[in-house]
């Protein structure tokens, strides 16, 4: 199991250099003018999270505001925890359900205009329902080093106050 685990950091590790080095390797301008491939120095990154404006939502902020060449790969802050998965401690309070199927589409997920806030919207499989508390799970340096060539020096976890999420 453990080499099994090892080549699967291994060729995670190839990819994210393999998609940095794709990125560096654009080079010139894009339609606003704006330098691309990697970004030079990288922003320290605060992510703090707050209730959403439905109780189904929560929003993640972002400052100093994410840099539009990470935010144009389609990933969202849950990068840095897991980089595809739940990036939330789940505490049930209530509800049918369990949270096993509590889950964020990312098809809903979304950027706000300037990358300073992006709102999770979950959701529940089947007819359950399902109240609780969330919070950010930590920070994975790894997936923070391999962010590195999209203009993201370091990540850190701000305000993590449990939000009650409720889901009907």
């Amino acid at each position: 199991m453990f080499v099994n685990r090892l080549n699967l950091r291994i060729v995670a590790t190839i990819v994210a250099c393999l998609a940095v080095c794709a990125v560096i390797s654009c080079g010139g301008k894009d339609k606003d003018g704006d330098e691309n491939g990697a970004a030079k120095g990288g922003a320290d990154i605060t992510l703090s999270l707050k209730a959403g404006a439905n109780e189904n939502e929560v929003i993640v902020t972002c400052s100093p505001a994410m840099p539009k060449l990470f935010r144009d790969t389609g990933f969202g802050p849950a990068y840095f925890i897991v980089g595809l998965g739940n990036p939330f401690n789940m505490t049930k309070t209530g509800g049918t359900g369990s949270a096993n199927n509590v889950l964020t589409n990312p098809n809903d997920n979304f950027w706000n205009a300037a990358g300073t806030e992006f709102t999770f919207i979950f959701d529940v499989l089947f007819t359950e329902t399902w109240e609780g508390t969330v919070t950010l799970k930590p920070i994975n340096p790894e997936f923070v080093t391999a962010a590195a060539g999209l203009g993201v020096k370091s990540v850190k976890i701000g305000t993590n106050t449990p939000v009650v999420v409720k889901i009907h």
